[in-house]
């Protein structure tokens, strides 16, 4: 078989469901792609994070000369960001945990895999812009670590399975016992 139909893979019914016992062949593909998705985005995330944490103890400030970590600015972005990644995974972990079972997934399911996924994408999203900025200018330039994993984040974390919008409305609909749509991703 040179192509699988694309209802096959979204309804987890892969030609690999058909030899291989493990759930991950009869996961549909939108969870599974979502999830996976979303892990190096936060895993980019929390290396902005410790990268930030290590520039703070010896950045010095532009003007004033004030050490950055003795900013309370600086330490509520630090643990303001510290606090939304622990969060972020562990919601991701729950989540992955719990599609690994190899239950079948009802679509209540499979929507708060994509919702979990675009919530975990976009929380890393906005650490890491916030933690970019605070960094400083220096932090944008090409050869900056930081400035590669914004670059890579955004990237990533713009692909339509990850759009908040799209996945909370999705899974408000399917929550609360509402029609879908006709087209989605799921």
């Amino acid at each position: 078989m040179r192509s699988v139909p694309m209802l096959d893979l979204t309804g987890g019914r892969s030609p690999g469901s058909r030899v291989h016992p493990g759930p991950l062949y009869r996961t549909p593909l939108v969870p599974v792609f979502a999830l996976t998705g979303a892990a190096p985005v936060l895993g980019a995330a929390e290396g902005v994070l410790k990268r930030f944490e290590e520039r703070m103890t010896t950045r010095v400030m532009a003007y004033s000369g004030e050490r950055q970590r003795d900013l309370m600015s600086g330490q509520i972005r630090f643990a303001a960001a510290t606090a939304d990644l622990a969060a972020a995974r562990l919601l991701l972990e729950e989540t992955v945990r719990d599609v690994a079972t190899g239950r079948t997934l009802d679509m209540t399911d499979r929507a708060r895999a994509r919702l979990v996924a675009a919530h975990v994408a976009a929380t890393a999203r906005r650490v890491v812009n916030e933690l970019c900025s605070a960094a400083g200018a220096s932090a944008q330039f090409t050869s900056s670590p930081f400035q590669r994993a914004q670059r890579d984040v955004n990237t990533i974390s713009g692909h339509v399975v990850f759009d908040p919008d799209a996945a909370y409305a999705l899974y408000g609909r399917i929550g609360l016992g509402l029609d879908p749509g006709p087209v989605v991703l799921v």
